[in-house]
């Protein structure tokens, strides 16, 4: 027994030593935009149900082509009645039944592809919910990305507003600047700590979301970055509008609405086409055990069901050896079952129509997309570039600072605000360049492109 309780325990610390490992390797590993997009959807325990029962529909519409095959049907009875002024009856009676579907114009199969367009509308409809998830992590780890780059510089321009603000206290001491002065420097410095605060809350608030979100304690390792100076070499419109047109997941929802349609456009023109179905029984009957008594019958049925009217003609020929034999007519008709049904086939092509139309305008409308994406990325870009030249200029001018204050052309609280500026044209190139990123994404997006698969089609380079 004490052998028996160690190796448990053994194989129990092992088990954890490997999740507490795995665990370890998701937050040691460098997480990737795409990958980030994967441990999201993974984490979201509403999606993998969704999934789960999207499986289960799919085996359902699978174990439906029962439907083809012989219905079979066994029954059994024993009726024993004692009487007291007559003879007792002891009657027992076991069943075999068939009912076979001969034809029916190929309805059931259409339903049975109706069935199976509206799964793979459903499937799509998840796969979109897939990406949406997706899509909020990957924006929210770029926002994460951002606010780090955004708080070092933060950070940065604090230390280079605290150097001043010792040169401004030593010349405070050897007279040449004014106690208002220092005052007034020790207010900026209040206010950029107090802005680094606020933003180090919303920061771990974010991070906290994002590790959320991921399913995991805190963020592993970031293996992306935010480059400024990135390099883009723009494809053509019409390569990205090719591109959109082959694999836009709305235009994949909009074929398979079209599908769909033209299957129940499909069945509604068959709906006049009779069912003839067979059937047959076998029957052993007899008062006592082994039964040596049987009969035995055929069937066929024949449905007829149209606006106008339903009839139902079925016969059967059957033999009980020895002792009979039996056939029957039979015919039930229905005059005017539903006329308005008469309207489901002109119905079923209008909306096959619509979704046709319907894809026209959404293909025209990803085409104008596409052009409206690309000048806007192309602007982008051009705003980045601006924006670092911003910063470039910005940086040339705190150069010639220090120079302009031996002269005697800006104080010590003109070179700190400078600083700020400086700090600021900083961000203005980070939000610019993840402005890019963004917009780089949407295009991605269109294409159902995993992010970084742009420069696949001739973008960055």
């Amino acid at each position: 027994m004490p052998y028996t309780r160690t190796v448990w325990l053994f194989v129990i610390f092992m088990v954890a030593s490997g999740v507490f490992a795995s665990d370890r390797d998701a937050l040691d590993l460098p997480l990737t935009f795409a990958r980030s997009g994967e441990m999201a959807v993974a984490a979201s325990i509403e999606l993998q149900t969704e999934l789960s029962q999207q499986t289960l529909k799919e085996s359902a519409w699978r174990i439906g082509i029962r439907d083809f095959f012989p219905s079979i049907t066994l029954t059994a009875s024993e009726d024993d009645r004692v009487s007291t002024i007559g003879a007792d009856a002891f009657s027992k009676m076991y069943t075999v039944s068939v009912q076979q579907l001969l034809f029916d114009g190929g309805k059931m199969s259409s339903g049975r592809r109706i069935e199976k367009a509206q799964l793979l509308l459903q499937k799509d409809t998840l796969q979109n919910m897939l990406r949406e998830v997706s899509e909020n992590a990957i924006a929210v780890y770029r926002q994460v990305l951002q606010g780090r780059m955004t708080l070092d510089i933060k950070r940065q321009s604090l230390a280079a507003l605290e150097k001043q603000r010792l040169v401004l206290d030593t010349e405070m001491t050897l007279g040449l600047a004014l106690e208002s002065d220092l005052l007034e420097a020790d207010i900026m410095l209040e206010e950029a700590r107090i802005e680094i605060v606020n933003m180090e809350l919303e920061q771990s608030e974010q991070e906290k979301q994002f590790a959320e979100m991921l399913g995991l304690d805190r963020v592993p390792v970031l293996a992306e970055q935010i480059d400024i100076t990135r390099v883009f070499r723009l494809p053509s419109v019409k390569a990205v509008q090719s591109e959109i047109l082959a694999r836009n997941p709305d235009l994949v929802s909009s074929q398979l609405s079209i599908r769909q349609k033209e299957e129940e456009a499909k069945f509604a023109s068959r709906l006049w086409i009779p069912t003839i179905k067979g059937t047959g029984s076998f029957s052993l009957t007899g008062d006592r055990y082994p039964l040596s008594h049987y009969k035995w019958s055929v069937g066929l049925t024949i449905d007829l069901s149209m606006p106008w009217i339903a009839s139902t003609t079925s016969g059967n020929y059957g033999e009980e050896p020895k002792t009979e034999r039996n056939a029957q007519l039979s015919e039930s008709v229905k005059l005017l079952p539903d006329p308005a049904s008469g309207l489901s086939g002109k119905s079923a092509k209008l909306a096959l129509n619509l979704e046709r139309n319907k894809h026209t305008v959404v293909v025209r409308r990803l085409e104008r997309n596409a052009e409206l994406l690309m000048e806007k990325l192309d602007s982008l870009i051009r705003k980045r570039d601006l924006s670092i030249r911003s910063k470039e200029l910005a940086s040339a001018g705190l150069r010639l600072a220090e120079t302009r204050i031996k002269l005697g052309h800006i104080t010590r609280l003109d070179m700190m605000q400078m600083e700020l500026d400086y700090a600021q044209s900083e961000i203005m190139c980070v939000n610019a360049a993840v402005d890019v990123l963004s917009a780089v994404r949407e295009i991605e997006k269109l294409m159902a492109l995993p992010p970084g698969e742009f420069e696949y089609i001739g973008g960055a380079q």
